[in-house]
């Protein structure tokens, strides 16, 4: 049941599918051109937020566009956590294409790095962060009054550009467990990273719960 409505989300957003798939891949090419020292973790961090916000951004819209059919979903024998739960794991899937793609284009381009445990680990956390807050906001308020903390966080990097540049995010965890392998503290952050996809998943359920949508 759950499986059906990640692959709705997946259905609404097929038109944009090409294009986004080649504006991940284009992202980590165009950081090897521009600024090749930070190609790595600069280039895999902006696919993997811009690639999860710019699609999740299209799913809230046509939510938004068609409200009648999310109040339609909610009279079939589909429960309200799942229509929830469908975004969180499609956030999860979409990252994990952006990893895929990025480290094919590691081996292809070995000027790129790696794509290590720690650097996914990383954007991983980062992205759980970004819609652990965005969403639960997002039902609660509804998509047209917080459209625009989709517009910060996406347009907003550009601005913080010059701050990431001075972030490794590898370099950082390895400097925050220097005790510990970095295997282990990417696996550790990647465990911290599920646990707030678990906790906002929990707030926008109990949200969505309780939500007129009539």
């Amino acid at each position: 049941m759950l499986l059906h409505l990640i692959k709705k989300e997946f259905v609404v957003i097929q038109k944009q599918t090409l294009w986004m798939v080649g504006l991940i891949a284009l992202i980590p090419l165009f950081m090897l051109w521009k600024l090749p020292q930070y190609a790595n973790y600069l280039g895999f961090v902006f696919a993997v937020i811009y690639g999860t916000f710019i699609m999740l951004s299209y799913i809230c819209l046509a939510e938004y566009q068609c409200k009648k059919a999310s109040a339609y979903l909610c009279t079939t024998p589909y429960p309200r956590k799942y229509l929830v739960l469908s975004k969180y794991f499609f956030c999860i899937i979409v990252y994990l294409f952006c990893a895929l793609i990025f480290w094919l284009e590691t081996l292809l381009l070995p000027q790129l790095g790696s794509l290590s445990l720690p650097l996914a680990g990383g954007a991983f956390l980062l992205i759980a962060v970004l819609c652990g807050i965005y969403l639960p906001i997002c039902y609660y308020f509804g998509y047209d009054k917080t459209k625009f903390v989709y517009v910060i966080i996406v347009l907003g990097l550009s601005y913080l550009l010059p701050v990431l540049i001075g972030f490794n995010i590898e370099d950082t965890i390895s400097r925050l467990f220097m005790a510990v392998s970095p295997d282990f503290a990417g696996a550790a952050i990647f465990i911290t990273g599920l646990l707030i996809f678990v906790l906002s998943a929990l707030i926008s359920v109990r949200i969505y719960d309780h939500k007129d949508l009539a």
